[in-house]
């Protein structure tokens, strides 16, 4: 039903130059160590120097805002658009209100596919636009003055619906209930990389991520709703001993949410990366390849793969010759999901 994933035609990196020289300059900003409540954080290198010391895998893999799918505007009261691969049915995207639009600065430009929203409230709104078409919407808090609620108004197509579930929001087709897209857990960092207490709420069409920032934190807080649509960038056949065997290869989205990167890392990202590969990645992969419903012994290699091969780079193959085995998570180091 979902064609392959709606990135494949990368070719336009004219920004990828520019953007290194501007994490050069961060690198060298990081000697002195991260920035604190008496360094504001809302000029722009300052900002990058924050998201580089507690989140640098949200500075990899990006694509210039001039050259994406996904439309990130000047204007804060405009809403970004990311595309989402669906049915004709449902064409159309997923789109996300910065919070405090109405009193934030137009975007200011920190590096290609680096967007700046200073909301003039100690905190600035950061959307980085990233090459698998996923979007990473960072708010950086620089004070304890600064709000601990950020409203994001959430639009999908129609069709549609959003749903709360273990910790992230997941998109689906109403009709078929097939993933559409997502986004991921929320975290929270303080200047030092410790966890701040947060979580997401979904009222309506408005997602709120609230970050229990006190006096007490340091400062500066980063933190982020990551949005992405296919969870996997290609899923393909082949044949092994006269049976298909299916190639699942992950986005680089799909490899953050399953590692947990997505949800800030550590063991309960991690957990929660799981929860979501087993619900709705296995739902988008059977909707664009039902073969994979075929035979027990697929889907409970899929949920080994989950388990134990989350951090492996290649692709997660499942073979349909092999037979049922519904005690796999007795002795994985031993068949290694290959039994």
């Amino acid at each position: 039903m979902m064609s392959t994933f709606i990135r494949q035609k990368r070719s336009a990196r004219a920004g990828v130059v520019a953007l290194t020289a501007a994490l050069c300059a961060v690198g060298t900003l990081l000697i002195a160590g991260p920035a604190h409540a008496d360094t504001p954080t809302t000029d722009d290198d300052s900002i990058l120097q924050t998201i580089a010391a507690v989140a640098p895998d949200a500075l990899q893999n990006i694509e210039p805002v001039s050259s994406s799918e996904v439309q990130v505007p000047d204007d804060p009261t405009s809403l970004i658009s990311v595309p989402v691969d669906t049915p004709a049915s449902l064409a159309g995207a997923v789109q996300i209100g910065v919070p405090f639009a109405d009193d934030a600065d137009t975007a200011d430009t920190a590096a290609p596919g680096v967007q700046v929203y200073d909301n003039n409230n100690d905190s600035a709104t950061v959307p980085i636009t990233h090459d698998d078409g996923s979007v990473q919407i960072l708010t950086v808090i620089d004070t304890a003055d600064a709000p601990t609620r950020y409203d994001y108004s959430l639009t999908v197509p129609t069709g549609a619906s959003a749903e709360h579930a273990d910790g992230a929001v997941i998109i689906t087709d109403v009709a078929t209930q097939d993933f559409i897209a997502g986004i991921a857990p929320a975290w929270a960092k303080d200047a030092t990389g410790a966890p701040v207490p947060t979580h997401y709420e979904l009222h309506g069409t408005t997602l709120s991520q609230v970050i229990e920032h006190t006096p007490a934190t340091a400062f500066p807080v980063t933190a982020d709703p990551w949005i992405g649509t296919n969870l996997f960038s290609s899923i393909r056949t082949s044949s092994e001993r006269g049976q298909p065997r299916y190639l699942l290869t992950r986005s680089a989205w799909g490899v953050a949410v399953s590692t947990g990167l997505a949800q800030g890392g550590g063991i309960a990202g991690t957990a929660a990366g799981q929860q979501i590969m087993l619900g709705a990645g296995w739902a988008e992969a059977t909707s664009r390849n039902s073969g994979l419903k075929s035979k027990a012994s697929l889907h409970q290699q899929y949920d080994c793969h989950v388990f134990y091969a989350f951090a492996k780079p290649d692709s997660w193959n499942l073979e349909k010759f092999r037979p049922n085995n519904s005690g796999w998570g007795r002795n994985p180091l031993t068949h290694k999901c290959n039994w």
